[in-house]
């Protein structure tokens, strides 16, 4: 397993494009692991070059925020990397990150990426209430203008 994770961990650039299957790393990993490698990380994403690392804390982050829903690791990946699963999309998922968790949690856990999408006009409507909306597009002004 060691010589798997070290060749994944070290593509090479020039092979990112054909590498760029959904959850290629994810499931081949997901699959190898042992109770003991708590601390390897999962790559998820289209694109190796912008990857988000998830780690059992990042996803057990996610969970919670689901707690009145039947979600597994799995679909919490699936979440993440294809925006929807079973009628819960990423949108909702980054909405409710906002509106329940600290700001430097929240920036501890997304990458920049997805905080770039957090803090978007779409998912910034969604926000309850309106004052909380209003403190994110300001933390939105000061972070992307």
């Amino acid at each position: 397993m060691l010589e798997f994770v070290q060749f994944v961990n070290n593509v090479p650039e020039y092979a990112y494009d054909r590498l760029t299957e959904y959850s290629f790393k994810v499931k081949l990993l997901k699959n190898l692991m042992t109770p003991g490698d708590s601390d390897l990380q999962w790559t998820v994403g289209r694109n190796f070059k912008n990857q988000m690392k998830i780690n059992n804390d990042t996803i057990n982050f996610f969970k919670s925020l689901y707690w009145d829903y039947q979600v597994s690791e799995e679909n919490i990946i699936t979440i993440i990397e294809s925006g929807e699963w079973n009628g819960l999309t990423r949108k909702n998922l980054l909405s409710r990150a906002l509106k329940s968790r600290r700001w430097y949690e929240i920036k501890k856990i997304l990458s920049a990426e997805l905080l770039k999408e957090a803090l978007s006009e779409d998912v910034l409507k969604t926000l309850f209430p309106k004052s909380l909306s209003r403190q994110y597009n300001y933390v939105k002004k000061l972070l992307y203008q």
